[in-house]
């Protein structure tokens, strides 16, 4: 059925339809106003639509829709409305119908099938389920596409843009690279599952080479399996969106959810990274090249058998950059060093977020940061991480800025000492408007035997005003370095409350009310990383609060009752 209404109500408007033939087949029209329709028959139609407003000219309008129609629910019914091209072509099942094919099914046109959810095509372990040629635009709709089998691409190979809308790719394997399909162009899923595929090599769910576009909305990878790299996806120097997606059980040598190499980039927006397992580095995701950003995302119960349970980043370039807003890296483990985080290589910057409950047998329980220029937390709590080793909440080899941040109730597991924060030597330390709970060292322990990482001296910065626990020692003592931070607070005169929900995406330590970090740092200190005004915390809070313009220390701005 076609529609047509004006936006003028004393429009005249007329619709002529052209079937398949090219011959006039109907007519619908209205005079003086009011909607024209007019019925559709199979096949490929021309509709032109005529519209004259009172006392204008005549405009028509051209439009060519193709019609589906309904082939027999077989393999030959599937090749025959892929060969047809248009549609939608459905298929005439009675009820959910497996068909195992004789071979791939390839598809040189634009064309869209739609299985309504009863179409299962069946490789039978023997080749792939569904190929694509390069130039088609094709949408398959409501399928499932299951025990592709192949050297790449398992369940399918795609050349051209193909859309996945309600489809299943679940049970394909390769012996190399995309167990559950291959993306050699254009690939998007939408309300889509790929589960249970199986590659010996990269990517257990989908395989990108390089210069090639992958979107996912609304999606989901489970139980994903790869040999080597991204358990769910391996993305090699390609593009890759994903938005409101669950990525969860799968499992890769590196990058349990996602391995990106060579370039590129990718962009998670909503995305649940969750129980994914890493046998050597990267729980939920391993980056060793390009960019990546992350926004209001969940990393969380992920683990790697050596480094970064939660995120393992080691970029060849020291431009690439990972960047975190809004996101919870939390309940990661790693059996060596960083439970939640490994930093070895390019810009890391943490922005709204929180690194919780992440441990490891090793250094650095909530980050360990190794090679990064700089890793930068804003607006972010480092909470409630423990270390076996030094670092429970943060272990910094390079550089480290924190700004309007808190750290507080990590552990170490050496009585504790670098609960808060290791500095090995000749690294880098800002910090500004920060509050740190914890201990701290500057590269020493009572055993110095214990430590092979110490060189020149840690250089500290510390710029606006800063809480420090009693105990802690991050912040200077020497006389030429007097400032007017809080040093030496005791818990009481603190009144930091316990990592909880206090409202926004992230959770936080709430300020007490009588905490000597409220309304601690002028106007004109309270800005961020580059100097710019720092106007909300991390929950979204705007900051300065209350009549003075004065703003809190830490990650945490206590509302005003506006008393």
């Amino acid at each position: 059925m076609v529609r047509a209404l004006p936006a003028d109500p004393e429009a005249q408007v007329w619709i002529n339809v052209y079937g398949e033939s090219g011959r006039y087949a109907a007519m619908s029209a209205v005079v003086g106003g009011g909607e024209a329709s007019v019925s559709l028959g199979p096949g490929i139609n021309t509709v032109r639509v005529y519209v004259r407003a009172p006392g204008g000219k005549s405009d028509f309008y051209d439009i060519v829709l193709e019609v589906g129609l309904e082939f027999p629910c077989t393999e030959s019914g599937i090749r025959d409305a892929a060969a047809k091209g248009g549609g939608v072509h459905t298929f005439a099942c009675d009820g959910p119908t497996t068909i195992v094919t004789q071979d791939e099914i390839r598809i040189d046109r634009d064309v869209i099938l739609e299985g309504r959810g009863e179409v299962t095509i069946d490789g039978n372990d023997d080749h792939r389920v569904l190929v694509v040629l390069s130039d088609a635009v094709v949408g398959i709709r409501g399928f499932v596409l299951t025990r592709g089998a192949g050297r790449s691409g398992g369940g399918g190979y795609n050349g051209g843009t193909l859309t996945f809308l309600r489809t299943w790719i679940t049970g394909n394997s390769c012996t190399s690279t995309g167990g559950g399909f291959y993306n050699g162009a254009d690939l998007r899923l939408i309300d889509s599952v790929v589960s249970d595929n199986t590659s010996g090599s990269h990517g257990g769910g989908i395989y990108q080479p390089p210069d090639r576009r992958l979107t996912v909305v609304r999606g989901s990878f489970t139980n994903n399996l790869a040999g080597e790299g991204g358990g769910a996806i391996h993305n090699w120097s390609g593009t890759t969106t994903i938005e409101d997606t669950v990525f969860r059980s799968n499992q890769a040598q590196y990058g349990g959810g996602i391995y990106q190499t060579g370039g590129g980039g990718t962009t998670l927006t909503r995305v649940d990274l969750s129980e994914n397992v890493s046998t050597w580095r990267g729980g939920a995701l391993y980056i060793q090249a390009g960019d990546f950003r992350v926004t209001d995302t969940s990393i969380e119960r992920n683990s790697a058998a050596t480094r970064g349970g939660g995120i393992y980043f080691a970029a060849s370039d020291p431009g690439d950059v990972v960047e975190l807003r809004n996101t919870r890296v939390q309940d990661n483990s790693s059996d060596l060093e960083g439970g939640g985080v490994y930093c070895n290589g390019g810009w890391m910057r943490f922005f709204d977020s929180v690194i919780a409950n992440n441990t490891t047998t090793g250094d650095g329980g909530g980050i360990f940061s190794r090679l990064c220029r700089p890793v930068a937390l804003q607006n972010t709590t480092v909470s409630g991480n423990t270390a076996g080793g030094l670092g429970g909440g943060i272990f910094n080899s390079r550089e480290m800025e924190l700004v309007h941040s808190t750290v507080a109730a990590n552990a170490s597991g050496q009585n504790d000492v670098a609960s808060a924060l290791f500095l090995a030597g000749g690294t880098k330390l800002r910090l500004h408007n920060s509050l740190v709970v914890g201990t701290c060292v500057r590269c020493a322990v009572p055993d110095p035997d214990t430590i092979t990482l110490c060189g020149s001296p840690p250089e500290t910065t510390v710029t606006g005003i800063n809480v420090e626990l009693d105990g802690t020692s991050c912040l200077p003592r020497s006389p030429e370095e007097q400032r007017p931070d809080l040093i030496s607070v005791t818990p009481e005169e603190l009144k930091l409350g316990p990592l909880a929900d206090n409202g926004g995406p992230t959770s936080t330590h709430a300020l007490l009310a009588g905490s000597v970090a409220i309304d601690a740092i002028p106007e004109d200190d309270c800005v961020d990383a580059e100097g710019e005004p720092l106007t909300r915390d991390q929950r979204g809070v705007e900051r300065p609060q209350g009549p003075q313009p004065l703003c809190d220390v830490g990650s945490f701005e206590l509302e005003s009752l506006g008393l």
